[in-house]
């Protein structure tokens, strides 16, 4: 289903430049109106934005899921499995657990992402729910952090 600011853009000339901007403003869109790229040559201005990492993806998106199973699972048990966790070479250990930290940088932000979903697979859901789902939502979350930092896709890691 198309907004009402896609119809009005696509139906829109110089004359309708008015009705565009209150289509937006009403679906909380910021208004673009014939954009500077529209009319250059061989340019897709979609491959020239490029997400940023570090504070798009895991000072925000990962922010937002450590808050998320904070509420779920409370503060108590997301840094009790994390002060838990067993010695492993390839893993840093939060020793005084993930939610304590203040300032953290984009290199611990990656090392808390790789202990992430061991932290929430064995921790077990209020009133005995089955988290198969939750499991899921932060695998897939996951994979498309790691995705998203590829130098180059194919259509196989496009898909």
């Amino acid at each position: 289903m198309q907004s009402k600011a896609i119809k009005t853009y696509l139906l829109a000339d110089d004359e309708n430049v008015h009705a565009f901007h209150l289509a937006c403003c009403e679906d909380h869109l910021k208004p673009v109106f014939r954009p500077f790229w529209a009319c250059l040559p061989l340019v897709d201005i979609f491959i020239s934005i490029t997400p940023d990492i570090l504070h798009q993806m895991l000072q925000g998106m990962m922010k937002h899921l450590i808050k998320w199973l904070v509420k779920i699972f409370g503060p108590a048990a997301i840094d009790s499995w994390c002060k838990a966790m067993p010695p492993n070479h390839k893993m840093t250990l939060f020793a005084k657990g993930i939610l304590m930290l203040s300032r953290v940088s984009g290199q611990e932000q990656k090392r808390m992402c790789a202990i992430l979903l061991r932290l929430v697979v064995d921790l077990p859901l209020a009133g005995g729910m089955d988290s198969s789902r939750l499991i899921r939502a932060v695998h897939a979350l996951l994979d498309f952090l790691f995705l998203a930092q590829y130098q180059s896709h194919t259509s196989e890691t496009l898909c």
